[in-house]
């Protein structure tokens, strides 16, 4: 009799153990998915908390090493469930796991959004250009078909005015504004206007837009 109930013991006893190790196995994969960082399909944006697409990969190299150090750290101070803490406590500790690692990637974005501002600011100037082609004139419809920096544009200049621009084409002036764009990679040219070379009169080419100024 006794040594039955000492089997029973054991058994028990090895069963609670395999229990309590299966529990904690499985909390600390779901404590791991909780630290993952995840991506787009084409990993191409890092996604936020609710899965949408937050930031794109190529702008967070500088960064990615502190990243992940941090999130690291976070995760490997995150305990599974402690003896006083019920499922649904450890559950909602969980949640708050994944906002810390959402919250490590939000910093390091505003950080990088920061510093991209500072140098699409930096970037700005003002740039001069020419007439690359100017073509044949529509007199009945008073316009210019204009290549300036790769693109066309009809830009409508009266007839009184059209002969006299054609005529001293080599002292047109025409002046640009250029900036990066938000990408901090790619520049964008804009507000272009051409100025006649004998009277005083403008014609603006192309988009207009307010360059980013402090």
């Amino acid at each position: 009799m006794k040594n039955l109930l000492i089997f029973i013991s054991i058994f028990f006893y090895l069963n609670f153990y395999s229990f309590s190790q299966n529990k904690e196995k499985e909390q600390k994969k779901e404590i791991k998915e909780a630290f993952k960082v995840e991506f787009s399909e084409d990993k191409k944006f890092v996604l936020n908390e609710n899965g949408a697409k937050f930031w794109n990969t190529k702008h967070l190299k500088e960064y990615k090493d502190i990243i992940l150090k941090e999130i690291q750290d976070a995760y490997e101070n995150f305990s599974t469930q402690t003896e006083f803490e019920t499922e649904e406590m450890f559950e909602k500790r969980l949640k708050e796991g994944e906002k810390i690692k959402i919250s490590i990637i939000k910093k390091y974005k505003k950080i990088y959004e920061e510093k991209n501002k500072e140098k699409v600011i930096a970037s700005f100037e003002k740039i001069n250009l020419k007439i690359d082609v100017l073509g044949a004139y529509d007199a009945e419809e008073e316009i210019y078909n204009i290549v300036i920096n790769g693109k066309t544009e009809k830009v409508n200049i009266p007839r009184k005015e059209a002969r006299a621009l054609k005529q001293n084409l080599q002292d047109v002036e025409v002046k640009a504004e250029k900036q990066l764009l938000e990408d901090g990679e790619t520049y964008d040219i804009f507000n272009i206007i051409i100025y006649h070379p004998t009277l005083e009169k403008k014609y603006l080419f192309g988009k207009r837009k307010k360059a980013i100024i402090k």
